[in-house]
């Protein structure tokens, strides 16, 4: 299922477009663990006037969902932008960009959400790899990366808040033990991109979600459900302190650095 709507006059006629990473901060987490010097931060990636992010739910689609670039409301109110990074650019069209997103959800199902080990980062470094041959500013996911090294660090975060509940018992959750490796993408000569061969990954929920219900949806009401046992069990405020001030800067690549997207490994 391709989570593009249908293209504008703009995104449709274009050949190109820069890769941006949207980065948030999230401050009802922020304020828990901020005290480890780790900040915690949701990313999106904006390409052709479109932001695309990854969250947990506990059915087996796809986690990935659309979004207005920088729509705070629409990631929910514990969320507050922080800063915009451009990466590089792309050449895929816009059409392009679907068919990449519609193969990626196999490796991104809701069910398969972990706050350390496949999260919303992951996602966005994998989507800008292949779209622009880009990686993500190490500070962005350095509490996942050192949470490898240090397992004391996934131990103290309650396990409610590092994937989302079972379908059968949204009382109770279950922490993922397994880590899920980006599936490789090849890029044949026709440019279309295509999912490499793999074992597919196991689903933890046979069941499909409402179709009313959007993966975007789903994911706010886990973050919901997470941020009120924040609340209740830590006493945390919940608002827009503790991780940082937010900002509105945009970085740039130098010019020199602007490569093009179809990049064969």
């Amino acid at each position: 299922m391709t989570m593009c709507g249908s293209p504008t006059f703009s995104n449709a006629m274009a050949e190109s477009s820069p890769v941006t990473v949207n980065v948030y901060d999230m401050s009802w987490l922020n304020e828990y663990i901020g005290n480890i010097g780790l900040g915690v931060y949701h990313t999106g990636v904006e390409v052709y006037e479109r932001e695309y992010c990854y969250g947990g739910h506990q059915f087996g689609s796809s986690g990935i969902f659309e979004m207005t670039p920088r729509d705070t409301e629409s990631l929910g109110p514990n969320y507050s932008f922080k800063t915009s990074i451009v990466v590089g650019f792309t050449d895929f069209t816009y059409r392009d960009v679907c068919t990449i997103i519609s193969n990626m959800e196999r490796d991104f199902r809701g069910a398969h959400y972990h706050l350390l080990r496949k999260n919303c980062n992951h996602f966005s470094s994998a989507f800008v790899e292949i779209l622009c041959g880009a990686t993500l500013p190490k500070w962005i996911n350095r509490l996942a990366v050192v949470s490898t090294k240090l397992p004391f660090i996934e131990k103290s975060i309650p396990k409610e808040w590092l994937t989302p509940p079972q379908q059968n018992d949204e009382d109770t959750v279950e922490s993922s033990h397994r880590v899920h490796h980006h599936q490789a993408y090849s890029l044949r000569r026709s440019n279309t991109p295509s999912v490499a061969s793999l074992p597919p990954t196991p689903n933890r929920s046979n069941t499909a979600p409402p179709a009313s219900i959007s993966p975007g949806e789903q994911w706010r009401r886990f973050q919901s459900q997470v941020s009120n046992y924040f609340k209740h069990s830590v006493g945390g405020g919940g608002g827009n302190g503790g991780g940082g001030s937010s900002s509105t800067s945009v970085s740039t690549p130098p010019p020199t650095e602007k490569s093009s997207s179809r990049r064969h490994s």
